[in-house]
C-alpha cells in the first residue's frame, strides 16, 4: 500500500506543478510580467515581476528556481533573473560569459546549459555555458557539434537536447557528465523559431518557421525521430514548458499577429487538446516548470 500511495502523491504532485512565463513581444524592450499556468486545471495567474523586461531569450532550471535570460531592448546581454519558487522572488542571477541574445536553454536538477544565440548583429554566437543551479556559478564549456542560434532546448537528467535553429533539422546532445557534446539525429521537418517540451522518454519540437502546427517528436532511447500529433494552432516563436505527464505551448505569432492561443500536449497517447488564452496576445515567450519534466 505504501508503494501505491508514494505513486499517487508522486502523480498528483507532477499534476499540481506550473509552467512559469514571461518576457517576449509585444511590449517595447520585452515584458517585465511573469505568469503561471496550472498544468491540472489550466489557469493562468500573476506572480512577481522581472525587475527588467526583456525577449528573445531562453529559461531553464530545476524544482526550486527558474532562470530567465535574453536581449534587452533588442541588445545582447549577459545578465539572467532568477525566480525562485519558494516565496516566488525575483533576483539577479550568475552572468552569462558572452553578450547573446536568440539562445536556447536546457538543464538538469543541479545543472542549466545556455546554447549558441546571436549577437547585435545577429552574427552567431557558438559558446555555451554552464550554470551551476546551487551557486549561481557560471562557466563556458563545450560547444555543440552543430552552429546554430535560436536552439529549442529539452533535457533528461543526463542529457540536455538542442533541436533546429538556424540549421533548423539540426539536433545536439550535451552530457552533463564529462562535458561531452554530440550531433543527435536531424530532425525530418526544419524547426526555427519552435518550442520544446520533454519527458523522460522523449522532446516535443513544436512549430518553427513557416507558421506551423505540425510536431515532432524525439526518442531519446534510440535517438528515432517523427512525426507525431500536430498542435491545435500554427505558430512560431511560442514559449513551452512541462511536467512529466503534459506540457503547454503558449502563444507564438503568424507572423503579422502575436497570438493568445495555448495547446496542452499530454505525453500518454499524443493527445492535444486547446489550453486557456493569454490574457495578452504574445510571442516570443520564454518558459519553464516548477515540476520540471525529464528529470
Amino acid at each position: 500500500m505504501s508503494g501505491i500511495m508514494a505513486l499517487i502523491l508522486a502523480v498528483n504532485s507532477a499534476s499540481s506543478g506550473y509552467a512559469l512565463f514571461g518576457g517576449g513581444y509585444p511590449a517595447s524592450g520585452g515584458r517585465d510580467v511573469l505568469s503561471k499556468y496550472a498544468y491540472s486545471s489550466g489557469s493562468i495567474t500573476s506572480t512577481t515581476s522581472f525587475s527588467t523586461g526583456f525577449r528573445e531569450g531562453a529559461a531553464a532550471g530545476n524544482a526550486s528556481v527558474g532562470i530567465f535570460g535574453g536581449s534587452l531592448d533588442g541588445n545582447p546581454h549577459t545578465s539572467t533573473q532568477k525566480f525562485t519558487y519558494s516565496g516566488e522572488t525575483v533576483a539577479s542571477g550568475g552572468s552569462l560569459t558572452v553578450a547573446r541574445r536568440r539562445y536556447g536553454a536546457a538543464a538538469n536538477s543541479t545543472i542549466a546549459i545556455f546554447a549558441q544565440g546571436a549577437d547585435i548583429f545577429a552574427a552567431a554566437v557558438t559558446t555555451v555555458d554552464k550554470y551551476t543551479l546551487g551557486t549561481d556559478a557560471v562557466a563556458a564549456t563545450t560547444a555543440l557539434v552543430n552552429a546554430g542560434g535560436i536552439r529549442e532546448g529539452t533535457s533528461t537528467a543526463s542529457i540536455a537536447y538542442f533541436f533546429g535553429g538556424t540549421s533548423e533539422t539540426a539536433s545536439d546532445k550535451y552530457t552533463y557528465s564529462g562535458d561531452t557534446t554530440a550531433s543527435g539525429t536531424a530532425l525530418s521537418v526544419a524547426r526555427r523559431l519552435g518550442g520544446a517540451i520533454g519527458s523522460t522518454a522523449v522532446g516535443i519540437i513544436a512549430g518553427g518557421s513557416g507558421q506551423t502546427s505540425t510536431t515532432s517528436k524525439y526518442t531519446y532511447s534510440g535517438d528515432t525521430q517523427g512525426a507525431t500529433t500536430a498542435l491545435t494552432y500554427s505558430q512560431y516563436w511560442s514559449g513551452a514548458a512541462g511536467n512529466p505527464t503534459v506540457g503547454i505551448f503558449l502563444g507564438g505569432t503568424t507572423g503579422v499577429d502575436n497570438l493568445a492561443t495555448t495547446c496542452q500536449y499530454m505525453y500518454s497517447g499524443d493527445s492535444v487538446s486547446a489550453g486557456t488564452s493569454l490574457s495578452i496576445a504574445s510571442s516570443n515567450i520564454s518558459a519553464t516548470s516548477s515540476v520540471p519534466g525529464g528529470f
